[in-house]
């Protein structure tokens, strides 16, 4: 296929069904990887460790928050730091949301949801956000409530949501 033919059909597309795609195609690879793959693999490592799911949930949210420095080539540093912060906490809710579910259905649904109108306001995906310390209070408030809500409902005496 030639570029000028690719380009014509992405001309032809709406501008809604590219974000649609964009959101669900980067959505699912976020799950997959993460939750699926990554969160599997360090349930499996950590197997004879006490902290076998905490530590699990807590290391992949780090990757997960981790994988958002890309985001340095659009925005400012705080804002990236800012995103980081609540994506590890809201990583650490996806992982719980999975255990809960034994599906990643229900992590994608939800990351779903709270991924497409950032992609709908384009002005949120523009680099000129001013950005204080300040920015960074919303940030760290829904990462406690993430925490919190995350080891609320996951507790050791509950080994049926961990048998992966």
């Amino acid at each position: 296929m030639s570029t000028t033919l690719l380009c014509t059909i992405a001309n032809r597309i709406p501008h809604y069904l590219i974000i649609l795609l964009v959101v669900v195609t980067s959505t699912f690879f976020e799950e997959y990887l993460v939750r699926g793959l990554i969160f599997g693999s360090f349930l499996v490592y950590f197997k004879q460790h006490y902290w076998r799911v905490q530590l699990s949930i807590l290391f992949s949210a780090f990757i997960f928050s981790l994988s958002h420095l890309m985001n340095l080539l659009n925005q400012n540093p705080l804002q990236t730091l800012s995103q980081m912060i609540y994506t590890f906490g809201f990583g650490c809710l996806l992982s719980m949301l999975y255990i809960r579910s034994r599906s990643l259905l229900i992590p994608f649904i939800t990351h779903f949801l709270l991924n497409l109108p950032s992609f709908l306001d384009n002005s949120s995906l523009s680099a000129t956000h001013s950005a204080t310390p300040k920015s960074l209070i919303g940030p760290v408030c829904f990462l406690i409530v993430f925490l919190t809500y995350t080891f609320i409902f996951i507790n050791n005496d509950e080994e049926q949501h961990y048998q992966f």
